[in-house]
């Protein structure tokens, strides 16, 4: 089963009313309508980013949002509104593959907005184009190997009280 897949005794019509794209701010509005002709229900909608296959490998879809909305009767719908930080799902480059060694990023191409009730039904609801690759933090190494010493480790081994100590 997909995540996000359950079961109801109603069906739903989800329609997105609405994205923007802000900065670093992502906001999609959308209208959860109760189709069902008997039974009340509360539904889960889901919003998902697709980014480009770069030089990182990267997951098809992740979450990014989601809302429940409240119990909803026959015919009855409500609006909600999707919204997180863009930042929040850059891609760390920790080795430099991309040109940028530390540093989260978001490699160039298209990204891809989906809105649904889970991972497989959700449908494409906005598109947009990074033009360049983007530097969202510059990091730094805390325990970066020492070049005059890169075969010695510290070697810690378990002792009786439950504690760490070197060998």
């Amino acid at each position: 089963f997909p995540f996000g897949f359950g079961l109801s005794y109603t069906a739903f019509s989800i329609t997105v009313t609405q994205t923007r794209i802000s900065g670093d701010d992502c906001r999609v509005w959308v209208t959860v309508q109760n189709t069902g002709s008997v039974y009340s229900g509360k539904q889960v909608v889901q919003l998902y980013l697709q980014k480009p296959q770069g030089t990182l490998s990267q997951p098809e879809r992740i979450l990014i949002a989601f809302e429940k909305t409240t119990l909803l009767q026959p015919g009855e719908s409500e609006k909600l509104c999707l919204q997180c930080r863009l930042s929040d799902f850059a891609s760390y480059d920790d080795v430099g593959r991309s040109g940028c060694r530390s540093a989260w990023i978001y490699e160039a191409g298209e990204y891809n907005l989906y809105v649904g009730t889970d991972v497989r039904s959700a449908a494409l609801c906005r598109t947009f184009h990074v033009p360049a690759l983007r530097v969202v933090k510059q990091c730094s190494q805390v325990c970066a190997p020492d070049p005059a010493h890169p075969f010695e480790r510290l070697v810690l081994r378990r002792d009786d009280a439950g504690g760490n100590r070197p060998m």
